[in-house]
């Protein structure tokens, strides 16, 4: 991966599965993080000889659509990507996409989504900072 095509904000982990177009095909597929600028995908990795009757794998570069509804939201975000990474083991073939096609109102939507995730997730760890301090704090007797 070219250093240009890292993505510089913020990944929110994200599980979810999504529709994947591929030229006329579409194909589910499943997240493993989110920002703002993109995402990442996983999909199973099949035998060369399923290969070619099942699941297409996008080619370095090439535009792959998006369809995707957001955890505890109702709508439903229609994207296109460029594919700028690939990374393949014995089970999964994953993807990670710029985004180059959305509307603003969905791109405001997921920033505002990983905002809420970064805040839950900044009070989860003060929280735990706070209870250790007071556990750990030495009692006077």
């Amino acid at each position: 991966m070219h250093i240009s095509e890292q993505r510089e904000e913020y990944r929110m982990p994200l599980r979810l599965f999504l529709n994947e177009h591929i030229g006329e095909r579409v194909q589910r597929s499943m997240t493993l993080n989110l920002s703002t600028s993109g995402i990442f995908l996983n999909r199973l990795q099949l035998p060369p000889k399923q290969f070619s009757t099942s699941l297409t794998y996008p080619h370095h570069k090439s535009i792959v659509g998006l369809e995707f509804e957001l955890p505890e939201t109702s709508e439903v975000i229609w994207a296109a990507g460029r594919v700028c990474f690939d990374q393949a083991n014995d089970y999964f073939f994953g993807t990670g996409l710029r985004f180059e096609g959305i509307a603003d109102m969905h791109r405001r939507l997921i920033r505002d989504v990983i905002m809420e995730y970064r805040e839950k997730r900044l009070r989860q760890l003060l929280s735990t900072v706070r209870r250790n301090r007071i556990t750990a704090a030495p009692t006077l007797n």
